[in-house]
């Protein structure tokens, strides 16, 4: 019987997982549906967390993004941040995730947080950086 090493079950142990959009609430909480693999389907709103937020895997803070929002005063910030998320991955977009619960295993909202990465030409662009970068979004420390 084969015993594996490390080294041999690290590409297996991967967290990056793949998901479908199926809809866009703001540009930082979209709903995926992932498919775990044996028949399975979950479909759950998640909240976007950025990539330099994660620095290891056991660091569960909720640190990351807040896109403006689509009420109150940044109402009209809040759909130009939703329009250019859903500009970037539309509905039915497939997208790479790494994600995790976070403080006291809810979130501060009750989601998952999730780092998600959206196709570009030759690889992958982490969709937090993106936002910040093009000023729809901030990065938070909560």
């Amino acid at each position: 019987m084969k015993h594996w090493t490390d080294a041999e079950t690290a590409p297996f142990a991967t967290p990056w997982r793949e998901g479908v959009v199926v809809k866009w609430y703001d540009a930082d909480t979209p709903t995926l549906r992932l498919m775990p693999g044996f028949n399975l389907s979950i479909t759950e709103p998640v909240r976007l967390l950025a990539e330099g937020a994660v620095t290891t895997p056991d660091d569960k803070s909720d640190d990351g993004v807040d896109a403006w929002e689509m009420r109150g005063k940044e109402r009209e910030i809040g759909k130009l941040a939703k329009a250019r998320a859903m500009e970037l991955i539309p509905i039915g977009s497939t997208v790479r995730i790494w994600s995790f619960k976070g403080k006291g295993d809810t979130g501060k909202y009750g989601r998952w947080l999730c780092v998600i990465l959206y196709a570009v030409e030759g690889g992958w662009r982490d969709l937090a950086s993106t936002l910040v970068e093009e000023g729809h979004a901030e990065l938070v420390v909560y």
